[in-house]
């Protein structure tokens, strides 16, 4: 079975992870939407498909992923340098190294900035994926002023809880 179709949710943006396996992937990829609408399956997903070993994704064990998660209420710069190390070794089995960062909005300043550098110009094999929770009457509604824009910023995915998201590109 396709991993992408153990995720019910999210069709447009299924779709679109879809097509940039087949054309051309970006380096870095933003799913953000409200809690409960499949960011992190569909996370776990697109990295089964890169990696192509869904039972060591799950379990979290394959030698080129790396998962990162907050600490408590934040992420904070200690993990972030600790991609960082890591972000820098070449893949180990896959042809690419797949970062999942959920919680990135959770990331404190110090480690937001920290990141920003590996974002713009990450290694060619790198791929990172930021899980960006938008909660209501929240300071993190948005995705922060730290992601890049233009041609280095990551591709964004909204993940709605309709059936009909409503993914973009920016």
């Amino acid at each position: 079975m396709d991993s992408f179709e153990k995720v019910s949710e999210q069709p447009e943006a299924k779709r679109l992870l879809r097509a940039a396996l087949d054309d051309a992937l970006a380096h870095a990829y933003l799913f953000h939407g409200p809690p409960g609408v499949g960011k992190r399956a569909l996370a776990k997903a697109f990295a089964t498909k890169l990696l192509g070993d869904e039972a060591r994704v799950e379990r979290g064990s394959h030698p080129d992923l790396y998962v990162l998660e907050p600490l408590g209420d934040q992420i904070r710069i200690d993990a972030i340098r600790e991609l960082r190390h890591d972000l820098h070794m070449r893949p180990f089995e896959a042809d690419r190294r797949v970062y999942l960062i959920f919680g990135a909005h959770s990331m404190n300043e110090e480690a937001a900035d920290a990141l920003l550098k590996d974002l713009e110009e990450p290694p060619s094999y790198a791929v990172i994926v930021l899980g960006w929770t938008v909660r209501r009457c929240s300071s993190t509604t948005r995705p922060p002023s730290a992601v890049p824009s233009g041609s280095s910023s990551p591709a964004r995915s909204t993940s709605r809880p309709s059936s009909t998201p409503q993914p973009r590109r920016s």
